[in-house]
């Protein structure tokens, strides 16, 4: 029996919708509403079917079967995805962490680094608390591969354990690991890479080709680019051993992939870049002949990006970190990292690990995000956006290929100079606001300060401004003052007030609204009122701060035309470069 619903409703066409949106948008044309989040990526307010029209026949296959944008074998057969728990073994707590942590009997563990990867001699002891039969391992150490394989074979024949029990992935990625220096890949590191996949062979269920990428994303590099990269370095290592007449089969060297991604908090982006890279992986292979799917679909793990992490208000990384990981989940990656929250102060704590745990635990059992396998299957913005995404990376690749490959174009320079370009863009995008991270470049939270921080990770030109403040303050004992001088009519007074407390509170200013300035004596006043509450009252004001408070700087919020007149220092205003007015203002105070 089918249900029909709704028929009591008259279908409503696309103009009408339209018509109902540009009221909405008071003569805005919804064109207006496009946006280009990428070159060559190209985004619409809402999406009807004829937009999946020409893919409309890949929408209706089931997961686990070519293309594979709705989910590879392990999504259509397997438990859903792997909680996987990252531990930098090359800390102190490393081994208090994992204790805690194997008593919870953690999917999967990830044995990485802080400060370095980690050694031998740090990791040996923390791998005899995990137990493979039940808990999968995820290695990224300083040990050359083929010496970590015999190392594990050994840890089974001791624990008269069936090789078959280690599942997990080893990464062993020599081209991503130069591309990251900047190097030429060397040979011994190729024949190192070869050599643990060789041993890899008495370990049928653990794959020892790991292919980190998450290093494009890291560095400011587009989606279309982290796609596109990971083909072409996929492309060079079948390339290479077939081209060195390797002993391992192309069938042996699919079946040892593990890819790694890092993912951001732009959900649909992030969910798209995994279904299209499913289709893309599924369309190299087909081409390199190989038709199997348990080659064509390799094992994917996403770990939330570092690169969106924050130093202050970093309470806000646990949000973010929900974000990603629900992006994954729901673009069916196999096994999920949660970076640490606080990792922007130093290594993880066992709170830290915990929450990150928990976050992935939330997700599976309260809000069941395991039981649907396809999210974003047939629905119609999601599937336009994947094969966006998938042409998009595939015609990069493919000039890539023409220029010589990956390796190639690598050891010439090029992959760096693609990088800083769209890394420059997104700086731009980030110091005018464009792109919003809250509690860094918007949002601020008042009254936390950090004068002293060891990190070993990234920080936003913001947060390095905003660390430098508080050093300074704690040198010199005194907060740098703003005051917020409110003008005339309320409505415009607030939000003016509001837009300069979110700028200003970037630089880690103490804002004050209230109060006689004479007592305060603020190094920075800003008015704020209605464009002729400036025309009619900022001139005197402004003469009375320079009267009353030798050096501050006096700013006015907005810049409406004629405004120099008045004789303020500086301006606030919507689409200006926050970055560069803070450094500048930094400078003066």
């Amino acid at each position: 029996m089918s249900l029909r619903l709704f028929q009591e409703f008259s279908p409503i066409t696309e103009e009408e919708w339209r018509r109902e949106a540009e009221s909405a948008l008071k003569g805005r044309e919804i064109s207006s509403l496009h946006y280009s989040p990428e070159k060559n990526i190209h985004l619409k307010p809402w999406y009807a079917a004829k937009d999946v029209a020409e893919i409309a026949g890949q929408l209706s296959v089931v997961p686990g079967k070519f293309p594979f944008r709705r989910g590879n074998r392990f999504h259509a057969y397997g438990p859903g995805w792997q909680i996987v728990q990252e531990i930098s073994a090359d800390q102190p707590a490393a081994r208090q962490i994992l204790q805690e942590t194997t008593n919870e009997n953690p999917d999967a563990i990830s044995l990485s680094g802080y400060f370095r990867k980690p050694s031998s001699a740090e990791t040996e002891p923390l791998l005899s608390l995990i137990d493979f039969s039940r808990t999968a391992l995820h290695l990224d150490v300083a040990q050359k591969p083929v010496q970590t394989v015999l190392d594990l074979v050994k840890i089974l024949l001791l624990r008269k354990m069936k090789r078959a029990q280690l599942t997990g992935s080893l990464y062993n990625d020599p081209i991503s690991a130069a591309a990251i220096t900047g190097k030429a890949v060397h040979p011994v590191d190729m024949a190192h890479c070869e050599g643990g996949m060789i041993n890899g062979k008495n370990l049928p269920n653990f794959r020892t080709l790991g292919l980190d990428f998450s290093w494009v994303h890291e560095m400011g590099g587009t989606i279309t680019q982290e796609l596109a990269f990971a083909l072409a370095v996929v492309t060079d290592y079948l390339a290479f051993f077939e081209e060195t007449q390797s002993p391992l089969s192309r069938e042996k060297i699919l079946e040892n992939i593990a890819v790694t991604f890092s993912v951001g908090s732009n959900f649909f982006m992030e969910m798209a870049k995994l279904r299209a890279f499913r289709i893309l992986f599924a369309q190299l292979t087909l081409a390199w002949g190989e038709t199997n799917p348990d080659r064509q679909s390799p094992f994917l793990i996403a770990r939330t990006s570092r690169q969106h992490l924050s130093l202050y208000d970093r309470h806000n990384n646990l949000l973010r970190g929900t974000t990603a990981a629900l992006s994954a989940i729901s673009g069916g990656a196999n096994a999920v990292i949660v970076t640490a929250f606080d990792r922007m102060k130093g290594p993880e704590n066992t709170q830290s690990v915990r929450l990150s745990r928990n976050i992935q635990l939330l997700l599976r059992h309260e809000s069941y995000v395991g039981k649907v396998t396809d999210p974003g299957g047939g629905a119609w913005f999601p599937e336009s956006l994947t094969d966006q995404l998938a042409e998009a990376a595939w015609n990069l690749f493919q000039k890539m290929e023409k220029l010589g490959g990956f390796t190639r174009m690598m050891a010439e320079g090029k992959i760096l100079q693609l990088l800083e370009q769209s890394a420059g863009q997104s700086d731009i995008d980030f110091a005018t606001r464009k792109s919003v991270m809250v509690g860094v470049n918007q949002y601020p939270s008042q009254g936390e300060t950090f004068p002293e921080v060891h990190t070993n990770e990234w920080l936003s030109p913001f947060e390095v401004l905003r660390l430098e403040m508080d050093k300074k303050s704690a040198r010199t004992g005194r907060q740098p003052v703003a005051f917020l001088l409110g003008l005339g009519e309320g409505k415009m007074q607030n939000a003016r007030k509001n837009f300069a407390r979110n700028l200003l509170g970037c630089l880690g200013i103490q804002i004050a609204e209230e109060g006689e300035w004479e007592k305060i004596r603020p190094e920075v006043v800003v008015l704020c009122s209605s464009d002729a509450g400036y025309f009619s009252e900022g001139r005197e004001i402004i003469g009375k701060i320079r009267n009353e408070i030798f050096g501050a700087r006096i700013l006015i919020a907005g810049k409406p035309e004629g405004i120099e007149a008045l004789g303020a220092d500086d301006y606030l205003y919507a689409g200006m470069n926050a970055l560069e007015f803070l450094q500048q203002l930094a400078a003066t105070i």
